[in-house]
């Protein structure tokens, strides 16, 4: 409790510091709303040259887009400062800063600093979202809405665990900013069906290792209601609630082992003397 009450004291003092300088916040989000429009207009212009893709149509595949942007962009917002961790904060020596302070250093690291153009990408993802399934007809329950929120929150954590745990070797080589950029890249394979991706080891890896699936693909398929066909999870495909519980244990999993890492990692810690 404390520390929400912490994050959120933290929060209200950098949108303050952020909103003294209107004209850099305005072109700020400007820039990222343009970017995300022709990223958008671009993929409209790929899909619009296939009817079908891995069994799912146009607006079937702007809907699991649109939940990619939408994760990414809160992850953006508030879990971006683990970047400067990576590059520079072990190398500048501010790292040793953050150690003596009476705070979990994880915590410290991402409350430090957020970045408030990536509301515009949450915007932008939720408009897709809802102007897709507009377009698809969906019919959401309550219930459904809850789950698809349990798994906008598991995307999170998918996120934020697998940029941790990129982050690690830092403790290792001072700055691990390129490891952590390869490591992030994966995650656009979620803006694309998990089964156009026909070898098996690919499967298993984006599944279990680096379940970046969970993004937009699983939130997708459960809006659809559809199953993950011939993709098989433990004995066969699965569907509906089984996804949501799926994704629960899975990313509850990864964010376990990648703290564990990185405070291995923080264990063998040794200032760089700057």
């Amino acid at each position: 409790m404390r520390y929400i009450q912490l994050y959120f004291q933290f929060l209200n003092l950098q949108l303050k510091t952020i909103l003294q300088y209107k004209s850099d916040f305005i072109i700020g989000v400007f820039s990222v709303l343009i970017g995300q429009i022709n990223m958008f207009l671009l993929t409209i212009l790929v899909f619009s040259q296939m009817d079908v893709l891995a069994g799912f149509n146009l607006y079937e595949m702007f809907l699991m887009y649109g939940f990619f942007v939408m994760v990414k962009g809160m992850d953006h917002f508030y879990n971006d400062n683990i970047w400067s961790f990576a590059w520079n904060k072990i190398k500048d020596g501010r790292f040793s800063e953050i150690l003596l302070r009476p705070l979990n250093p994880i915590f410290y690291i991402v409350m430090e600093r957020v970045e408030i153009s990536g509301l515009s990408e949450v915007i932008i993802g939720l408009v897709i979202i809802i102007l897709s399934g507009n377009v698809l007809h969906l019919s959401l329950g309550v219930l459904d809405i809850f789950l698809l929120c349990i798994l906008f929150i598991c995307g999170l954590v998918v996120f934020f665990a697998i940029k941790l745990l990129f982050s690690a070797p830092a403790f290792w080589t001072v700055c691990c900013g390129e490891f952590m950029t390869a490591g992030i890249e994966i995650s656009n394979t979620s803006k694309y069906p998990l089964t156009i991706y026909k070898n098996a080891i690919i499967q298993k890896i984006l599944l279990y290792l680096l379940p970046f699936p969970i993004v937009a693909y699983f939130p997708a398929i459960f809006c659809l209601k559809r199953d993950t066909g011939t993709i098989h999870i433990l004995n066969g495909s699965i569907s509906g609630y089984e996804i949501v519980l799926y994704s629960v244990v899975v990313a509850s999993i990864l964010l376990f082992v990648s703290i564990k890492v990185w405070y291995i990692g923080l264990k063998r810690f040794e200032p760089t003397g700057t």
